[in-house]
């Protein structure tokens, strides 16, 4: 809660390296498998690290005065790299990471705050706190559908080839057929509910 992000050593279970602060909390991290870490702030702001010299490379505000909910370091299939972030401000980024996290597309389509993302091929999953789980195309950058997944915050989403689950502060979860190819752009058909279950 102080804002800190520290790189830790596994091998010895200790804090390795003090990389910098947020102002507030340290709300989302995210890595690309390497030596890149993001980072989000209560304060907005998205900061890129290098582990390798345990330094700031890239700093911007992105959100407002919203924090950053999410994360997350994506490839789309033609092989370029994406930065997403999504925030308390109700907006969906993707961002070029090759250029100090330039913005390519800006997603405004939900009506609330955005706690839940992920992706998968060209497609982008966004889930609001009004219930809303939106799909967006990271290639061209427009909305594609919405799902009305959940009675309240969708917190958590899961995506790949053949299926999309989502999970909600209405303690459900549900499944939906997400087509045979991956972020295949029609819509997804809802799973039904094993007996005895009520769908949202």
């Amino acid at each position: 809660r102080d804002g800190a992000v520290v790189a830790w050593d596994l091998g010895r279970g200790a804090a390795a390296t003090a990389l910098g602060r947020h102002g507030g909390h340290a709300t989302a991290l995210a890595t690309d498998g390497g030596e890149a870490l993001l980072s989000g702030g209560q304060d907005g702001v998205v900061r890129l690290w290098d582990l390798r010299t345990a330094s700031q490379a890239v700093e911007t505000a992105l959100h407002g005065a919203g924090a950053v909910n999410e994360l997350v370091h994506h490839r789309l299939p033609s092989g370029q790299p994406l930065v997403l972030s999504a925030g308390a401000d109700g907006v969906v980024l993707a961002l070029e990471p090759r250029t100090s996290l330039a913005a390519l597309h800006r997603f405004a389509d939900h009506r609330d705050f955005v706690y839940s993302l992920k992706a998968i091929g060209n497609y982008c999953c966004s889930g609001g706190g009004d219930g809303m789980l939106l799909v967006h195309d990271l290639a061209t950058g427009g909305v594609l559908y919405g799902l009305g997944a959940n009675r309240a915050a969708v917190r958590a989403i899961h995506c790949e080839a053949g299926r999309l689950v989502a999970a909600g502060d209405d303690g459900t979860l549900i499944a939906y057929d997400f087509g045979a190819v991956v972020g295949e752009a029609a819509p997804p058909r809802r799973t039904a509910p094993a007996a005895g279950r009520r769908a949202p």
